[in-house]
């Protein structure tokens, strides 16, 4: 059945607002998919995983979410989706940054 199921428990845990329940789905759902076997390559973990790391991203641990991505973009560089997640954290960090050195500068 792949990971529809899963993917709809983790929008609609996203959209109440209870990402924390959401992150430990996502954690929960790939873990058991390893157990049975299917690894990092296999196409339902790299799906979940890039939905575990746009939750890590809601939840504030942006450079856990970066960390996944840029092991997701090495592992499929035509992966779109994790290559577009990836950019829009990288230029986040990257403004954040910079309105940090401004404030800095007064």
């Amino acid at each position: 059945h792949g990971t529809i199921g899963t993917e709809l428990i983790l929008s609609i845990l996203e959209r109440s607002g209870r990402l924390w329940h959401a992150q430990r789905e996502a954690e929960e759902a790939i873990d058991g998919m390893r157990c049975r076997g299917r690894g990092s390559a296999d196409d339902a973990v790299h799906t979940l995983r890039l939905a575990h790391s746009r939750v890590l991203a809601l939840r504030g641990r942006v450079d856990e979410a970066e960390a996944e991505l840029a092991e997701l973009v090495a592992q499929r560089p035509d992966d779109l989706r994790a290559v577009s997640q990836l950019r829009g954290i990288k230029a986040g960090l990257s403004a954040r940054s910079r309105g940090n050195r401004a404030y800095l500068a007064g």
